[in-house]
C-alpha cells in the first residue's frame, strides 16, 4: 500500500529564501512528488508534525492545503487498491 508524507524541501530554497512545500507519495519504494504551491521558510516548519508553526502567516491556508491533498492522495490510492482487488 501506498503512504503519503508532506515535506519542505530543503535542498531547493526559492529566490525569496524561502522552500517549496511538496506532497510525497510512495508505493513500491517508488516515491512521486507534487508541488503544494506553497512555501516556507525553515524557522517557521514544525519538522516533527511537517507543518508550518502557527506563527506563519499563511498557517490556515497551508494546513488547510495540506489536510486537502493528503485526502486526496489517499482517495485516489484507495481507488486504485480497489480496482486491482
Amino acid at each position: 500500500m501506498a503512504t503519503t508524507n508532506v515535506y519542505l524541501d530543503t535542498r531547493r530554497q526559492l529566490q525569496s529564501g524561502e522552500y517549496p512545500i511538496y506532497l510525497r507519495v510512495t508505493k513500491a519504494r517508488k516515491s512521486s512528488y507534487v508541488s503544494l504551491g506553497f512555501s516556507c521558510k525553515k524557522e517557521l516548519w514544525d519538522d516533527i508534525n511537517n507543518l508550518p508553526k502557527k506563527r506563519h502567516p499563511l498557517y490556515k491556508e497551508i494546513t488547510i492545503a495540506i489536510e486537502k491533498a493528503k485526502l486526496e492522495a489517499n482517495r485516489e490510492i484507495l481507488n486504485m487498491h480497489n480496482d486491482d482487488q
